[in-house]
């Protein structure tokens, strides 16, 4: 474990390595830890321990939370990333370099890409108007404001095709 190699048990640490694990904290423990883990790939974790491909937990409890719209799954076409897990925006038009969201000039795709981020940031919007008590469980962690973010091993955040990998 990385973080008690130079933190001892100085931290109180709350590691999130799943929707399920996260639905078992309340808002206060969350905000009384001092450092939060969480892997980026759990935004588009699938249900039913991986299986199933279409319930995915955690964009589930964000938009139920929220009183949001259904957020879709995001788009891969080909990606093995997520496109949108590093919160931008991705424009709905056909300028800017391919490279940008790894899609090949497809309408289709910009289209999926952009719809995507549209429910992703609409739930969001929503969800931070909420007002959660604290010992609410399973708030999503996109309503809670955060000190400081360290992005581990950030290059698998990226946005990547097969053809960028080789």
């Amino acid at each position: 474990d990385e973080r008690k190699k130079f933190t001892k048990n100085k931290l109180k640490s709350i590691v999130l390595d799943s929707t399920d694990t996260l639905k078992r904290f309340s808002v206060k423990e969350i905000c009384e830890a001092d450092m939060v883990i969480v892997p980026a790939g759990i935004i588009e974790e699938r249900g039913n321990g991986g299986k199933s491909a279409t319930a995915r937990p955690y964009t589930e409890l964000l938009s139920g939370k929220a009183g949001a719209d259904k957020i879709p799954p995001a788009p891969m076409n080909g990606h093995k990333e997520a496109p949108t897990i590093e919160g931008t925006w991705v424009r709905n038009m056909a300028s800017g370099p391919a490279i940008y969201v790894g899609n090949t000039g497809k309408q289709k795709h910009r289209d999926e890409q952009a719809f995507y981020g549209h429910r992703y940031s609409d739930a969001i919007k929503k969800l931070r108007q909420k007002k959660f008590g604290a010992s609410e469980r399973g708030v999503p962690l996109e309503w809670f404001t955060w000190n400081r973010i360290v992005v581990d091993e950030c290059h698998e955040c990226l946005v990547s095709s097969a053809k960028q990998d080789t």
